[in-house]
């Protein structure tokens, strides 16, 4: 099929990347595919630079494995340094994983319902096979129903963990979707456990609504774990990348989806009808748009693609493909900004107009925080909440045109610059 723009999102074709960020997008391949390749040129690799971003895209521990397996030659000093990187990841997931085993022993003994999310599931349904631990997982994020939320709340305390509010109260999270959780024993790694009721924010409503239903059970080293459903999983990956903004365009989570897709064989007509129900259908297909481009993978593709509009086929290509490459991959070596991204691009991952203008005037504050990149809320913070409707007008009314403009200048420099090679 042709996808128009998308056809020219071959790693081949992107002349403007770097060595280091073609190599990142080859790692990611070999992540999902274990597919190997012999045409990157290594020798003009700059490995501080490739470091600093592989970090920034939560894959390095994964390049670590593909340098050992394809006897990638890395100079001595650095080859070190990945060595300790990946060492370090692939210890502290076992710990985690661990911890979550206690709790999950805690909660089948109280007689909990529960579910682990993310990292936690992946590890579970052993989705990497013999790499799982080299996923970077920074924390344990386990969903369960409202009612226990007393429960469980008895059950951390008991096991030493305390509340992490972030500068809110209790009262706050509980309004909210999840209850935030930390320990930190002598000697011990740090343990940040999120605990879920719902998977978004409560201003969506019915969101997987069917998930509990169309879970299983199984027992993994010997503890009973109840387990999401391949479609609820990706779906729930997919709604996570939405409500984290600042991870919007983390190879991890995209590398997480591909192998969903590349393992199981998925009922579509359930994952396009629950992602339209809870209006997360423009981010699953976006997702979809960046595996296809990154990793070459077209599942499905066709089918989101097709029914979008031209309008929003031009938003894709001018925010989404364009902020991804341009503010994420595309930094200066000498650069020390961060590699976050335009965060403020996620105002389009939203299904429609109405859907937008409610998020923007009931977005929650700690979400509103990841816009700025604050990790916890102050007075300070409060006054730029309250007055965010002024903040959002000068955004779309000064710098999006701006940016309207720019973005598609770049995309004629593309698309000459390909027109060239192709002669």
């Amino acid at each position: 099929m042709d996808y128009g723009f998308l056809n020219m999102l071959d790693i081949d074709s992107l002349g403007s990347l770097n060595a280091e960020q073609k190599l990142i997008l080859y790692t990611a391949r070999w992540v999902v595919e274990g597919r190997c390749f012999d045409d990157v040129d290594l020798k003009d690799i700059d490995w501080e630079f490739f470091i600093r971003i592989a970090s920034s895209y939560e894959i390095l521990p994964f390049f670590y494995l593909l340098s050992k397996e394809e006897s990638i030659s890395v100079p001595g000093n650095y080859f070190k340094k990945l060595e300790n990187i990946y060492s370090g990841r692939v210890l502290y997931s076992s710990y985690l994983w661990d911890q979550f085993l206690i709790l999950a022993r805690h909660f089948n003994n109280k007689n909990v319902d529960f579910f682990p999310l993310k990292g936690m599931a992946l590890i579970a349904e052993y989705l990497y096979c013999g790499r799982i631990f080299a996923r970077p997982t920074g924390d344990i994020d386990i969903f369960i129903k409202k009612r226990d939320l007393g429960v469980v709340e008895d059950i951390m305390k008991n096991l030493g963990y305390e509340y992490l509010l972030h500068g809110f109260k209790r009262n706050y999270w509980l309004n909210s979707y999840h209850l935030c959780f930390y320990k930190q024993e002598a000697y011990k790694f740090p343990v940040t456990v999120e605990v879920h009721w719902l998977f978004d924010y409560p201003i969506r409503e019915n969101v997987l609504e069917y998930a509990w239903k169309r879970s299983v059970k199984k027992n993994i080293e010997n503890v009973e774990i109840c387990l999401l459903s391949p479609e609820d999983s990706l779906l729930s990956i997919v709604i996570h990348r939405r409500r984290n903004l600042a991870n919007i365009n983390s190879m991890k989570n995209i590398c997480d989806v591909a192998v969903i897709l590349s393992k199981y064989e998925l009922d579509w007509d359930y994952i396009i009808k629950e992602a339209k129900k809870s209006k997360i259908y423009l981010i699953l297909v976006f997702t979809l748009v960046q595996i296809k481009s990154l990793l070459g993978k077209d599942h499905h593709l066709s089918y989101g693609i097709k029914e979008f509009s031209f309008l929003r086929r031009l938003l894709l290509e001018l925010f989404i493909f364009q902020r991804f490459f341009k503010s994420h991959i595309d930094l200066s070596k000498n650069s020390n900004r961060s590699t976050r991204g335009d965060l403020k691009m996620n105002f389009l991952l939203y299904d429609n107009i109405l859907d937008l203008v409610k998020y923007a005037f009931k977005i929650p504050k700690e979400q509103f925080m990841q816009l700025y990149n604050l990790n916890f809320y102050t007075l300070l913070v409060g006054f730029f909440y309250q007055i965010r409707v002024f903040l959002y007008f000068y955004y779309f009314i000064v710098i999006f045109p701006i940016r309207i403009v720019r973005s598609i200048i770049s995309i004629e420099k593309n698309n000459s610059m390909l027109f060239k090679c192709n002669l």
